[in-house]
């Protein structure tokens, strides 16, 4: 640890790759998950796998480093393409943790959406998760986005009652940044639009802008943002000026992105 904050990585690399090795095994799955978990993040693959791989060989293992070792080898492998292995590693944490640890539920449930397009499994997880931490507003999200894929009205709203439940605060502005923070635009385009329209706010249309204009639509992204600079939202000025420098920019290599801050 002492390494890694003096930013000595060589050394701590080292000194990891000896206690890996090591009799200790609560320490070694350690030090080979953090390994992994350092390969992974430098892109070499071929060693995060070996290191994965030698902190998940007691199967009984249900620590958290067993568990973040398998959750890199699900991201290895779905790197590799290979969508089997990946499945396996995910039961394989769910065995581990007798289907109790809600964040391997998500995991599970999103393998299911994503991979195998199995909504109705997908649901089943996030179900379970949802009930396991029912204060976490992720997992209700996550069902919520399933719901809207499923074109389930009734849940939806049954969903979106449930996220109000814990945390009054919730709005489809929340919600709409929620999904454009996962990718998921057409979910979060839907949203904004109803913060505009049913809560009157002025902010979603420069989120909205400046979304649009970063997917390439920008003529809508500048008219949206414009409405906001004109409805007073002050940092919609900041951002028309960053498309002003962008749009003077002579090479790809001096242009910036529109950014807010807005929260």
């Amino acid at each position: 640890i002492q390494y890694s904050q003096e930013n000595k990585i060589e050394e701590a690399v080292k000194m990891l790759q000896t206690i890996a090795t090591s009799k200790d095994k609560e320490y070694s799955v350690k030090a080979n998950y953090k390994l992994s978990s350092y390969y992974l993040a430098t892109k070499d693959n071929a060693k995060a796998k070996t290191y994965s791989l030698a902190a998940i060989k007691d199967k009984n293992n249900s620590s958290s480093d067993a568990i973040g070792a398998l959750y890199n080898l699900v991201n290895i492998s779905m790197l590799e393409k290979d969508n089997k292995a990946a499945e396996n590693y995910v039961l394989d944490m769910k065995k581990r943790t007798a289907g109790k640890d809600p964040m391997v539920l998500e995991l599970s449930g999103r393998f299911n959406q994503e991979v195998k397009k199995d909504l109705v499994m997908a649901e089943s997880e996030y179900t379970k998760a949802a009930a396991l931490a029912p204060k976490i507003l992720r997992y209700q999200a996550d069902l919520l986005e399933v719901y809207e894929l499923k074109k389930d009205e009734a849940m939806i709203a049954k969903t979106i009652s449930a996220m109000k439940v814990i945390n009054p605060q919730v709005t489809s502005q929340e919600i709409a940044k929620y999904f454009e923070a996962r990718q998921g635009f057409e979910l979060a385009n839907k949203y904004f639009i109803k913060s505009i329209v049913e809560d009157k706010s002025d902010s979603s249309k420069l989120l909205l802008g400046v979304m649009y204009y970063n997917l390439g639509k920008k003529d809508e992204g500048k008219q949206l943002i414009t409405e906001a600079q004109k409805a007073g939202i002050k940092e919609a000025d900041q951002v028309l000026a960053d498309i002003k420098k962008e749009e003077a920019a002579t090479t790809p290599s001096t242009q910036t992105t529109p950014k807010t801050n807005k929260k």
